[in-house]
């Protein structure tokens, strides 16, 4: 190996639940309370129905059936009977709702996969680990999306999970950004004093040569390496996640997780034959097939104190730090504008993704109140951090060199030829380092109406350094005719913020005749052709459904759905002067050849999802 680098449309249910609770109320605990949140050792014991959850509950508790929302509970034995090697995997198996589609284009895309929930973007569903937000994946356009960067689950092996809540609703209002489709919680093997570390990992291979196929003895030698691409890229993967804490006292415990995960992954590429100008025949005689490689190294870690103090409220107060890091390479290549010079190995690059977070969670319970009543409140710091660094330079420069031998021989190589092949190097140029803060306070009540019937209000203030403030607000009732039967609903807005990395990105890459960017969004290149800085992609979700237990355990459980979602982020469509004849002029007068290709990211989809779930 070459080298190695380890708009509030709901504004009106904020304003209620500030009056209805007493309180400032944007939003609600992000997680459940001191005690609940942590283990539910008897889980895989009780009834599937039975069970305890905290996700969306803000500390109340309830389970499957007694929920407010349509939530699946995944036990440590449902996740391991699927026999998935990573968390992605597994929830595609278990879960109806959720889907991973496969990328037939094998390139770091295919690499580094995404799922949906609920047929909404990877990075429109939120997931946290023991009820804490997670970093995202340092990847922009994961599982073929363009503009996601969501949280990479396939880095996460399944045979560290305890059990997986995952609810399918909006809950912005409940935990911020991101959970327009839902919340998927991921609870490690935990103990709840001393330490317990949980190693784990995965091998996929994903055969690339076709069924029946068979090798030519005759052309042992020949670098030929037939494949089919089935959308999923074979890799390694070595995972370890450590459990701690210590009851300090009988109203205070420290806590805290620790995940540390390695993968090497591949995707081959194209068979690039020998009678091609772009390929060095004097080093590849029969032609080659590059092989595009990550290694990725993915960590977290998250420490606190929870207790509770009497006559007073229950507290947590945390502190997480999670950085993924992916170094690129392209082995098995060239840049033929070097000739005989030419590297065959190539460092594409390295991308990072970071993020510090700060919590403090409080609940309280007031049986007294005109109806009992549960409140949380909450506030969250957050800093992101992308960075994208240059790699090799024969990876984007071009050497030079002449075709060196057949029927072309002596002929310049072409501009778009002067990369490493099959994926170019990232330039100094686009080089990026960027930071963005963000802030938020959120509460929540539940009111207990009567026995049978109950009130969730939720409502949450936003604010990011680089677009400005979100509100949100969420009520969600449920009410239980008899044991037999109940009925359940919710209206909530949400918001996903751009990507950080979507906010920075910037690429060049070569063509034929002309060079192809991808702009900075912010840039003033882009502002001149016309972009615009990126703003939050909105949503309203409303979902109604009911609950039947005809007898015993048996539990049927029918919801309902709509989610609209509005400025949905993507690429904008390339424009040159051959696609859109006179851009040239606009190109040329922003700096750039008039025949260059241009495009950035913007804000131009509105979507409906509408769905039945039993």
């Amino acid at each position: 190996m070459y080298r190695t680098r380890s708009s509030s449309r709901l504004a009106g249910a904020a304003s209620l639940l500030a009056l209805g609770a007493a309180c400032a109320l944007p939003g609600h605990a992000q997680t459940a309370g001191p005690v609940e949140i942590v283990d539910s050792p008897s889980v895989a014991d009780e009834a599937k129905n039975d069970r305890v959850i905290v996700t969306g509950t803000r500390g109340v508790v309830r389970t499957v059936d007694d929920s407010v929302s349509p939530i699946d509970v995944l036990s440590a034995d449902a996740v391991e009977s699927a026999t998935k090697a990573n968390l992605l995997e597994t929830l595609n198996t278990l879960v109806p709702s959720f889907n991973l589609p496969n990328v037939n284009t094998p390139n770091v895309g295919s690499m580094v996969r995404a799922g949906t929930l609920r047929g909404l973007n990877p990075d429109q569903t939120l997931t946290l680990v023991n009820g804490k937000r997670r970093h995202t994946t340092a990847f922009l356009g994961a599982g073929g999306y363009s503009a996601s960067a969501p949280v990479d689950l396939s880095m996460i092996a399944s045979g560290s999970i305890d059990r997986i809540e995952v609810l399918r609703d909006g809950a912005s209002a409940i935990y911020g950004s991101d959970a327009i489709a839902g919340v998927i919680n991921i609870f490690p093997i935990s103990n709840t004093t001393g330490l317990e570390v949980t190693p784990a990992g995965a091998l996929s291979s994903y055969p690339q040569l076709p069924a029946g196929a068979r090798p030519n003895p005759r052309e042992a030698t020949r670098d030929n390496n037939a494949w089919i691409n089935q959308g999923k890229a074979p890799y390694r993967l070595e995972a370890l996640s450590a459990d701690f804490g210590a009851a300090l006292s009988a109203d205070l415990d420290w806590y805290g997780f620790a995940t540390l995960a390695r993968r090497e992954s591949t995707a081959p590429q194209n068979f690039r034959t020998p009678n091609r100008d772009e390929v060095v025949r004097a080093i590849y005689p029969d032609g080659f097939t590059p092989v595009e490689v990550i290694e990725e190294t993915d960590y977290s870690l998250l420490t606190g104190l929870r207790g509770h103090t009497p006559g007073y409220w229950d507290w947590d107060l945390s502190f997480y730090h999670g950085k993924d890091d992916i170094d690129i390479f392209v082995h098995n290549s060239i840049n033929a504008t070097y000739g005989l010079d030419s590297q065959t190995s190539f460092f594409i690059g390295n991308l990072q993704s970071e993020a510090t977070i700060a919590n403090l969670d409080l609940r309280e319970s007031y049986e007294d109140f005109v109806v009992p009543l549960d409140v949380s409140l909450g506030v969250e710091l957050r800093n992101e951090h992308y960075e994208m660094n240059a790699g090799d330079v024969q990876g984007y420069t071009h050497g030079g060199a002449r075709v060196l031998d057949g029927p072309r021989a002596g002929t310049i190589l072409p501009r778009s030829l002067g990369v490493s092949q099959a994926l170019p190097a990232f330039r100094p140029d686009d080089a990026q380092s960027i930071d963005r803060f963000s802030g938020s306070l959120y509460a929540g009540a539940t009111l207990h109406l009567a026995p049978n019937w109950v009130l969730d209000l939720a409502g949450r203030l936003e604010t990011y350094a680089d677009f400005g403030g979100a509100q949100t607000g969420r009520i969600s009732t449920r009410y239980d005719f008899n044991p037999a039967f109940a009925i359940r609903a919710t209206v909530a807005n949400g918001f996903h913020a751009p990507a950080l990395a979507a906010q920075a990105y910037k690429n060049t890459g070569n063509a034929n005749t002309a060079t192809n960017h991808v702009l900075q969004v912010t840039s003033p290149e882009a502002i001149a052709l016309g972009a615009k800085p990126l703003t939050p992609e909105t949503s309203t979700n409303y979902s109604a459904g009911f609950v039947l237990r005809p007898f015993g355990d048996v539990s049927i459980a029918v919801d309902a759905y709509q989610i609209d979602v509005e400025d949905q982020i993507t690429q904008s469509t390339q424009f040159n002067n051959t696609t859109y004849p006179g851009s040239g002029v606009l190109v040329a007068a922003a700096g750039f050849d008039p025949n260059d290709g241009i495009s950035y990211f913007i804000n131009a989809v509105d979507t409906r999802n509408r769905g039945i779930e039993v």
